[in-house]
């Protein structure tokens, strides 16, 4: 259930949480991929203490433990920065933004990530060097030498082998028309095979297949599934170059009978489909990680309620995190709870 204290929202956009959201009150929560973080990441390329967010009254700072994230594209170091309403938080292949908790937000995805900055590197000796700076030639005796000054010339070469067994032939091979001649043969050759392979691609051209009417698609989608009985458990909307069919059902088996259904349809159909016992059962593998025995329903599309006793409030509260994080369809949790302490 919603807690009035709740000062902002992290929404999971990229990455293996995606969808994932996470409510932060006023304190300091450490993010990692380590099982002691307050905010768990499963991505392979997180430290296991990554980097610690704090909430105030005020703002929410974003503080690195000495690994790479990126703030709306800079790199954070290990002084407090301030993070901005709707600013990308980077960190691995996970792309987060933190916003205002019970406030409208703005359309936004990962594609609208800003680029992140890179660090230009300084090459090695560039330090003290000028440009354009020759030595001067030295005499024998390590002095410069003057204009007009310098070793007496060296004498021409004897023949060489090319020479001795071509005879004149060599001279010919070397006269500025064979050599212009080479050119023009290697110029024309090029032109030659440069026309046969256009030629090619000419006769084997097939032009694309005009785009599918999405339109179309989706009607048949619909109606296809109110074949089956399903047309009232799930949405049928066109995002961008495809049909999204996206819901909940009851059990596993009808999720797979709508993938089934489906498949025909091939990339122009994707699909986000959840079922209520799969859902209850990845929940209960994640309480099973902190021994917890609770009731879990699912009373709502994404919304699942918990019941029963815990011992301790934390360790609910990161079961909690990690629920919202693994569990795929889970908007969001209602609680029912009875502590110890």
């Amino acid at each position: 259930m919603a807690d009035s204290n709740e000062r902002y929202l992290l929404k999971v956009l990229s990455g293996p949480h995606q969808g994932a959201e996470i409510s932060l009150k006023e304190g300091e929560y450490l993010v990692g991929s380590s099982g002691d973080c307050d905010v768990i990441l499963s991505d392979a390329s997180l430290a296991p203490e990554h980097f610690k967010i704090t909430v105030s009254a005020s703002d929410a700072k974003l503080v690195s433990m000495g690994e790479d994230v990126y703030v709306h594209g800079k790199l954070a170091h290990e002084d407090p920065v301030v993070v901005e309403p709707f600013q990308f938080i980077t960190v691995g292949s996970t792309q987060l933004v933190l916003g205002p908790s019970g406030e409208a937000w703005p359309a936004i995805s990962a594609a609208d990530a800003p680029e992140l900055e890179k660090e230009e590197a300084v090459p090695e000796g560039a330090e003290g060097s000028e440009p354009g700076a020759e030595p001067l030639p030295e005499g024998a005796e390590g002095e410069p030498l003057l204009p007009g000054e310098g070793p007496a010339a060296e004498p021409p070469p004897p023949p060489g082998l090319k020479q001795k067994l071509l005879g004149p032939l060599a001279t010919y091979l070397e006269h500025p028309f064979y050599i212009a001649y080479k050119f023009y043969l290697w110029v024309s050759t090029g032109l030659v095979i440069a026309i046969l392979m256009g030629l090619a691609f000419f006769l084997t051209y097939t032009p694309p297949a005009p785009p599918p009417d999405l339109k179309a698609v989706e009607r048949e989608v619909v109606k296809t599934l109110s074949q089956v009985g399903f047309q009232h458990d799930v949405g049928v909307h066109i995002v961008d170059d495809q049909v999204f069919v996206y819901g909940y059902v009851d059990t596993e088996i009808q999720k797979r009978k709508i993938q089934i259904i489906l498949e025909p349809f091939g990339s122009l159909v994707a699909m986000r489909i959840f079922s209520e016992d799969g859902i209850i059962q990845s929940a209960r593998d994640v309480l099973s990680q902190f021994n917890l025995n609770l009731r879990l329903t699912l009373v709502g599309p994404g919304r699942l309620k918990v019941e029963g006793y815990v011992m301790e409030l934390d360790t609910w509260r990161k079961a909690q995190v990690l629920m919202l994080q693994d569990v795929a369809g889970v908007e969001s949790i209602d609680t029912n709870l009875i502590t110890g302490k």
